[in-house]
């Protein structure tokens, strides 16, 4: 313990260093917004324009005079041509605070109308506990069925029913401390560090001046992840055959926001001077890192917007605060997946933070991982070691079957496993449960194998001759051509839920106020009676433990209009 205290001591000395302090403030401003896309990709720098702008106090005393960079209106940065990725162009900005407090420089700057937003940077720290002990080898047992331990994550039963590999195997780390193991391959790293006089470069380890205050927590983050498998050797990754891309976004544990959002924009195609462009595909990405922040800044969420944009699918650490997780960027910027701790009992982490922000957890009491350049392995704790356990969960699940982010979080979601779990998961304090990763795996698989998410004909799967032999046996009396087949996500079973069928006069608004229950289905297969695709839509909702979920999921009703009907109906 004493020697936990004294590291956190020296880290949080070294700190100082780079904080908003009155004497040296660093503040993230944007500026102009970008307009059309460039077909031809990533950006480059070359239509950027600087000039100077000058901001003053309120008693005209001092004056900070600045250097902003405005791109042209032709420089986009788009991923592989697509389409736009972001909305406003941002750099940050260090000033002399000449007495002032942080938050009055910030507040000046805002009121000069230079630019869009002006927001302090935030100084952001890994979330780990290091625990060294070789004797405990946890690693089957949250690699294991729930069946048999508390936390177990059903990863080694998704790897006995991998298959053919359908979509991309790349994961990204941003993190600090990486060291070169022999245990894992870095498909590319990168440094997007720019506190003190560090630059931006192609470089992933760490400065050799901080050697000292370095645990190797970005080297074991990467490893829970990709850690090579039958290679005899350290650990298993929880995603075999993984391409993990590292940026050191910390200097050992501290750094600020910004240049983590700043790493994001790099994923998704920005260009940076230094550093060379990636050249991977959207994957998963893993934040295990966090600061004490009651909102997500807007430079930040802006940059998980068009990472979201791009395809990615992005897992943030829910910090360590033993409080409310939403109080913890980036863990609480909308879209993020953020993922909480438990320990082998199934009881959340003493330390873990918990709330309404929190999608899933997985085991973080005692994580092993490597930890340094030879083959040791250290054991962990911390929710910077659950958030990689299911990035790598992800990542497996997007491989085998390019699923998008917003099957893949539904997925994570709908799988998840609370029998296991404790009493300190009550009240949503675990959010979804514990991953299950085969869960996962045979979710998407069913909704992706069959035709889904529709209503038509029930005589539509007949051919004509057959609709005609029975609509004259059975008499349209019977009412076969005012029949309907329902199909909800592949039938998949929801565990002890149902799904809620909805309808909406054609033009109205998808909200509550609006809806007309139509049934609620215990399976997603069903046949129902008198539907009027002409003038109303459809659409559900899932119902997990009897919890319906928000948002409405569309059925397409195109082929149960009137214009659709079975020829054999009058």
């Amino acid at each position: 313990m004493k020697q936990r205290i004294l590291s956190i001591l020296l880290m949080s000395a070294s700190l100082s260093s780079f904080a908003n302090t009155s004497d040296d403030i660093r503040l993230v401003v944007s500026t102009d917004t970008y307009a059309q896309k460039e077909q031809s990709g990533s950006a480059s720098n070359e239509n950027t324009q600087q000039h100077n702008v000058c901001i003053e106090d309120d008693k005209g005393n001092e004056s900070w005079c600045v250097a902003l960079k405005h791109a042209s209106r032709n420089e986009t940065n788009s991923y592989q041509g697509e389409k736009p990725l972001r909305q406003r162009f941002y750099q940050v900005v260090n000033v002399d605070g000449h007495g002032h407090s942080p938050e009055q420089v910030r507040m000046l700057f805002e009121k000069s109308g230079h630019f869009q937003t002006v927001e302090l940077d935030v100084v952001v720290t890994q979330f780990d506990v290091p625990v060294n002990d070789p004797y405990f080898n946890y690693q089957e047992s949250y690699f294991g069925s729930s069946v048999e331990y508390n936390n177990g994550s059903h990863v080694i039963e998704a790897w006995a029913a991998e298959g053919e590999a359908r979509g991309p195997s790349d994961i990204i780390v941003l993190d600090s401390s990486f060291f070169d193991n022999a245990d894992i391959v870095y498909a590319s790293g990168r440094s997007m560090v720019t506190v003190g006089d560090q630059v931006r470069n192609n470089t992933h380890l760490p400065l050799e001046e901080s050697l000292e205050f370095c645990t190797g927590h970005g080297l074991g983050v990467a490893a829970v992840i990709g850690a090579i498998h039958n290679n005899e050797i350290g650990l298993a990754g929880v995603m075999p055959e993984s391409r993990v891309h590292v940026a050191r976004i910390m200097d050992c544990g501290l750094g600020v926001l910004s240049d983590t959002a700043a790493a994001l924009r790099y994923f998704v195609g920005e260009s940076f001077d230094g550093v060379d462009p990636y050249q991977g595909e959207p994957g998963i990405i893993n934040m295990s890192l966090g600061a004490d922040v009651g909102h997500c800044p807007i430079f930040m969420q802006d940059a998980v917007d068009v990472a979201l944009e791009a395809g990615f699918t992005i897992v943030a650490a829910a910090g360590n605060h033993s409080k409310d997780a939403m109080n913890s960027t980036p863990g609480n910027c909308e879209g993020v997946i953020t993922v909480a701790a438990i320990d082998e009992a199934g009881e959340l982490g003493d330390f873990s933070n918990f709330g309404g922000t929190i999608d899933v957890v997985a085991e973080g009491d005692f994580v092993l991982t490597m930890c340094q350049e030879d083959d040791i392995a250290c054991f962990f704790q911390g929710t910077s070691f659950s958030a990689p356990i299911v990035a790598g969960a992800l990542g497996f699940v997007k491989q085998q079957t390019n699923a998008g982010h917003d099957t893949l979080k539904l997925a994570l979601e709908l799988t998840a496993n609370t029998q296991t779990l404790g009493e300190t998961c009550a009240d949503a304090h675990c959010g979804a449960g514990l991953l299950n990763m085969k869960g996962m795996l045979d979710f998407v698989r069913a909704i992706g194998n069959e035709e889904t998410n529709f209503i038509r004909y029930t005589l539509a799967r007949a051919d004509t001759c057959e609709q005609t032999w029975a609509v004259d046996y059975f008499g349209v009396a019977g009412a076969l051509c005012g029949l309907f087949d329902i199909a909800i996500m592949g039938d998949y079973q929801i565990q002890n839920g149902f799904y809620r069928l909805v309808s909406f006069d054609k033009e109205m608004a998808w909200t509550p106020e609006n809806e007309t229950l139509v049934a609620e289905l215990t399976n997603g297969k069903a046949q129902l009676r008198d539907l009027d695709a002409d003038n109303k839509d459809y659409a559900f909702q899932i119902c997990p433990n009897g919890v319906c979920r928000e948002d409405y999921i569309a059925l397409d009703a195109s082929a149960a209009t009137q214009s659709n009907k079975p020829q054999a109906c009058p």
